[in-house]
């Protein structure tokens, strides 16, 4: 496979699979634009996150750093990316579905809004700050509360074990 490869397919192979393309996309990209046959795990071979491509030259290895970071720059620049975009469009659709009477749409639309605003999609909780007086107890200073008789404490909280099972 490596013989049919020419330095400007292993280029636009790496650059691809630098740009989040999976190795299917990709064969079928080299496939159909230089008429070469390229297996899925040869392409793979040129992904140095991967296993396969953990052996990756440093040419390549550098082409794909700078090939990601390039990428992850650029969606910046996408304008749906950004949470104030997506929610204009949202309303416009919205409005749109109101007014037509389409009432199913337009409630799906507010609840995509909703979802939109309550960071659904980013992935984060909420988790709330411990109180400033907390340090967080060790193992050894549990034991001793169990052996002279107070009530356990939890060690990430600071609450009554008991406060967790009533």
């Amino acid at each position: 496979m490596a013989a049919k490869l020419n330095d400007q397919l292993r280029k636009r192979i790496v650059c691809d699979l630098a740009a989040f393309a999976t190795p299917s996309e990709v064969a079928d990209l080299v496939r159909q634009e230089a008429g070469v046959d390229v297996s899925r795990q040869s392409i793979e071979a040129y992904d140095p996150t991967t296993r396969a491509g953990r052996n990756l030259t440093t040419k390549w290895r550098v082409l794909f750093e700078e090939a990601r970071a390039a990428f992850l720059r650029e969606t910046s620049s996408i304008g749906i990316s950004h949470r104030a975009v997506r929610l204009r469009r949202l309303e416009a659709l919205y409005r749109a579905a109101a007014d037509k009477g389409d009432l199913v749409v337009a409630a799906e639309l507010l609840e995509q809004a909703a979802r939109e605003v309550g960071d659904c999609f980013k992935g984060r909780r909420h988790i709330p700050a411990a109180p400033e007086t907390y340090r967080p107890r060790s193992l050894a200073e549990f034991y001793a509360d169990v052996a002279n008789g107070k009530e356990p404490v939890c060690g990430t909280t600071g609450r009554k074990l008991s406060d967790f099972y009533n």
